[in-house]
Order: C-alpha cells, then structure tokens, then sequence
C-alpha cells in the first residue's frame, strides 16, 4: 500500500489550538490525504475525536468532513509515565510542600497521587478543573 502522508501530528498537543488547526480544516476533507497521529489523546480533544473516527469536525466554527485517512501509532508520549515521573521526584532533597496532580484522565491522575502519597509520604491531591489555591 503506498501511504501520502499529509502530515504527522504534533507530540505535545491536542490539537485544539495553534497553526494545526489550519492545516486540519485543508486535509481533512482530502481523501487522498493521510494523517498519522501518535501517542495518548484525551478525551474531548479535537485529536481523540479523530482517533474514535468521527465523521465530521468544526474548525474556526466550519464544519469539516473527514475524509482523509488516519493512522495512529499508540504508546508514544511526548511527557514521562508514572515510573519516570517517580524516578523524577529521586532529585528532591526535601519533598514540597504540597504536590498536585493536573494533567492526564481523572482516573489515572488520581492513581499517580495514591502512589506518590503511599511512596513517598508527600502531600497530594488532584484539583479539580478550574480550582484555585492559595499558599
């Protein structure tokens, strides 16, 4: 199978905003046109909707017909998993005072806080969307 590839997807984004976005609206409604995207995408994200194979997108507002072919290539990421996180936290001479956990789904955020507070005896918690914290 010969494969046009339009363009690979960038590691550190969901697609939600900056120049892909453009790019996006042009392709996606080329069925000539292939796009490979790596890596975890969250839910809700414009790139995940593409990864579960929607139909169509809006985009600045336009409705988008996807049309082109999309690949995806899982367990890359462009940020370090739970053990490397760990091995991270190995530079700390004291621990901080207070450890928050805001990126990733829910589910899987709050087991990295049960690990860092049953390993390491740190104070942690994962704030809701939007919280506030004062120091």
């Amino acid at each position: 199978m010969l494969m046009r590839l339009t363009f690979l997807g960038p590691a550190g984004g969901m697609c939600d905003a900056g120049r892909i976005k453009y790019h996006l609206k042009y392709n996606l409604g080329r069925p000539e046109c292939s796009i490979l995207i790596t890596g975890f995408q969250a839910e809700g994200a414009l790139w995940r909707r593409l990864v579960d194979r929607v139909k169509h997108v809006k985009i600045f507002g336009q409705d988008i017909p996807v049309r082109t072919h999309i690949y995806t290539i899982g367990g890359l990421s462009a940020h370090a998993d739970q053990a490397g996180l760990m091995t991270w936290r190995g530079h700390f001479v004291a621990p901080p005072d207070q450890t928050f956990v805001v990126h990733g789904e829910s589910s899987n955020a709050a087991a990295l806080a049960e690990v860092i507070q049953q390993q390491l005896h740190w104070q942690v918690s994962v704030p809701a969307q939007l919280t506030s914290v004062t120091f």
